[in-house]
């Protein structure tokens, strides 16, 4: 080996690094329903590099954020589960090395899931409309009325009917729904009549008529004009004790009677009726009674004469 000398060959490889190229003819197509299968043709740098991977990214048609759908994959094709029926999706393929992302890949057109149609059966009963109509009928009738010359008088009932019921007003047999001295009014089922400074002549009976195309109910009422001092009104006080469960004596009858419209004078009787205690009543007739030994209290004689006549007192 003298004289020769060895040659020694050293061959060096340098590659540079950069970001991968992208891959390219994105496709897609249904193996399996609800999910999505992807092929690609690979970028070259992933040939080359064996730590480059792809990245899969997927985003609903209704959002603009990319959620991830796989990471590391080394092949050409995927397939993306977990996908929700009756939405539209893009895809988006990106390969990565160690230096980063390439260009991304994107669908041209959005991938619609398609929704199973449930078949539903429902069972719908015939439907037969009711018949609504009835005849008319009063739920609160009139009530009779006592007044004082020169007071307005209100009288009002409720009724119900369908169709709708024509009303009628009457004094005695006289139709006074068109007369001018009476106010009157028919809303939502209510009817209302007012007689504005009564006299002695609007004294007597009335009463409302309805009726529609089913048939037709009436209510009666007595109104009762009195004056300061007047007589009628005394004796039928009288008529009153006479018949309530308050047993006295003729002289009594009188004395309770004038002590009533003494008090009802300057008191009016809604007012009186109010008067729970004794002691608040303005004017009270006492006196112990030989033949039934209790107490009258013109209070309870007034209420229970009111309710012996049920009418109403207007103020």
């Amino acid at each position: 080996m003298d004289g020769h000398r060895d040659k020694h060959w050293l061959i060096f490889r340098i590659s540079a690094l950069d970001f991968p190229r992208p891959p390219i003819n994105l496709n897609l197509y249904e193996e399996v329903p609800n999910t999505v299968s992807l092929t690609w043709d690979h970028s070259p740098d992933i040939k080359e590099d064996g730590s480059a991977h792809y990245v899969i990214l997927k985003r609903d048609t209704s959002t603009a954020t990319w959620f991830t759908a796989a990471e590391k994959v080394y092949s050409n094709k995927y397939t993306v589960t977990g996908l929700l029926p009756g939405r539209k999706y893009f895809f988006r393929v990106i390969a990565h090395n160690d230096i980063g992302d390439s260009d991304p890949l994107d669908s041209r057109d959005s991938w619609h899931i398609n929704k199973d149609k449930e078949l539903f059966h429902a069972r719908i009963k015939e439907y037969h409309e009711r018949d609504w109509r009835h005849a008319p009928y009063f739920i609160t009738p009139l009530k009779n009325h006592a007044v004082r010359r020169g007071h307005d008088c209100t009288m009002s009932c409720a009724f119900l009917g369908n169709p709708r019921p024509v009303v009628t007003l009457y004094k005695g047999n006289v139709n006074i729904t068109a007369n001018s001295k009476f106010w009157y009014n028919s809303t939502s089922g209510v009817c209302t009549l007012v007689i504005p400074a009564c006299t002695t002549k609007d004294s007597g009976d009335y009463s409302i008529l309805i009726e529609n195309e089913l048939g037709q109910e009436k209510c009666n009422c007595t109104l009762r004009v009195y004056d300061k001092d007047d007589k009628s009104l005394l004796d039928s006080v009288t008529d009153s004790l006479q018949k309530s469960k308050h047993i006295i004596d003729s002289t009594d009858q009188w004395k309770v009677a004038r002590v009533i419209l003494t008090v009802s004078s300057h008191y009016p009787l809604s007012q009186i009726l109010r008067m729970k205690d004794h002691d608040q009543c303005p004017d009270t007739y006492q006196k112990d009674s030989p033949k039934s030994g209790m107490r009258i209290h013109i209070q309870q004689i007034m209420t229970d004469v009111l309710k012996a006549w049920m009418w109403p007192t207007d103020e």
